[in-house]
């Protein structure tokens, strides 16, 4: 079951324009990216600036 665009709801809250989605609609995505970023990142900055080692555990696969 995919997103039929005809079942998507625009609205407008407070000055912003929501979009609201059927309960279990796929929404098809054509590329998909990861940052780092907050309390890990942050956490392992500071420790560095302490003078502490520390490292980032993580795979990756190359495209």
């Amino acid at each position: 079951m995919h997103t039929d665009p005809k079942q998507t709801e625009v609205f407008r809250v407070h000055k912003h324009v929501d979009i609201a989605y059927p309960l279990g609609a796929k929404i098809l995505v054509k590329e998909l990216e990861f940052f780092t970023g907050g309390g890990g990142t942050n956490t392992a900055v500071a420790f560095s600036r302490l003078g502490l080692k520390n490292w980032v555990d993580r795979k990756s696969r190359e495209r």
